[in-house]
C-alpha cells in the first residue's frame, strides 16, 4: 500500500513539474521574437517540422491550452500526455494552433483563387479554394510579423502536369500586428517589390532599398526587422 501511495505521489509531482516547466515555456516563448533561435530562417529553408517530441502545448478552440510534448510532419500536430502517454493528433481546423520548444504555430485561413481548368467542363470560372492551414511565426515584431507556411491547393492542370491532384508550395506572409489579414509575399520580383512599396509605403527609405534591389526577397526577415525598428 505505501508503494503505491508513493508512486501515485511521484507520478502527481511528476504531472505538476512539467505543467509548470511548459507553462514557464509559455510565457516566454507565444507572441515574442523567436527569430533569434538557433535555427535561421531564410527563404530556401524548406523545414516546416518538428521531428522529435519537445516540451509545448496545444491551443485548443477557446483557447484553453494542453500541455505535454509535441511534435509536427508538416501537416498534423501529434500531442502526446506526458502522464498518461496517450497520443492524439490534431489537424488544423480542430486548433489554434501550438507551441513546439521554441517554435510558434498558428492557424489561419488561407484563401486562394484557382484559374480555370480548359479541361474540365464544371468549371468554367476562376473558383476560390479556402482551407485551414498551421503558420509558423518566424519573425514577431510590435508593428510586422513574418511567417512561414506550407501552401496546398487543388492543380486545377493535373491532367497536364503528370496527375498531380495537389499543389505544395512553399510560402511566406507579412502580418501587421493588430490585423486579422495574412499578406501573401509574392516571390516574381515585380509583384514583390509592389507589394513592399503598397504595404511598406510608410517607411520611404526601406521602400528605396527594396525598390534598388538591396535588399530582396530573400532578405524578408530583415525587411520585417527594419521596419519594426525603425518605427
Amino acid at each position: 500500500m505505501k508503494r503505491f501511495i508513493a508512486s501515485a505521489l511521484f507520478f502527481v509531482v511528476l504531472a505538476i513539474t512539467h505543467s509548470c516547466f511548459a507553462q514557464k515555456l509559455a510565457d516566454d516563448v507565444y507572441g515574442k521574437d523567436t527569430s533569434e533561435v538557433p535555427r535561421r530562417y531564410i527563404v530556401n529553408n524548406y523545414d516546416f517540422t518538428v521531428d522529435k517530441f519537445v516540451d509545448g502545448y496545444v491551443i485548443l478552440p477557446g483557447n484553453n491550452t494542453q500541455y505535454g510534448l509535441i511534435r509536427f510532419n508538416g501537416n498534423v500536430a501529434v500531442f502526446k500526455d506526458t502522464v498518461t502517454k496517450k497520443i492524439k493528433r490534431f489537424q488544423a481546423s480542430e486548433v489554434n494552433g501550438f507551441v513546439a520548444d521554441k517554435d510558434t504555430f498558428k492557424v489561419f485561413v488561407d484563401t486562394i483563387v484557382l484559374p480555370t481548368n480548359p479541361f474540365s467542363f464544371r468549371n468554367f470560372g476562376d473558383r476560390l479554394f479556402v482551407s485551414p492551414e498551421f503558420i509558423e511565426q518566424l519573425v514577431y515584431g510590435d508593428k510586422l510579423c513574418l511567417y512561414k507556411a506550407l501552401r496546398k491547393y487543388p492543380n486545377v492542370n493535373y491532367r497536364v502536369r503528370g496527375g498531380n491532384y495537389t499543389n505544395v508550395e512553399l510560402v511566406f506572409y507579412l502580418k501587421r500586428k493588430n490585423d486579422s489579414r495574412y499578406i501573401y509575399i509574392p516571390p516574381n520580383k515585380r509583384d514583390f517589390k509592389k507589394l513592399m512599396t503598397n504595404y511598406l509605403g510608410d517607411d520611404s527609405t526601406l521602400v528605396a532599398d527594396i525598390d534598388a534591389g538591396v535588399l530582396k526577397y530573400d532578405n524578408i526577415d530583415e525587411i520585417v526587422k527594419r521596419y519594426n525598428a525603425e518605427h
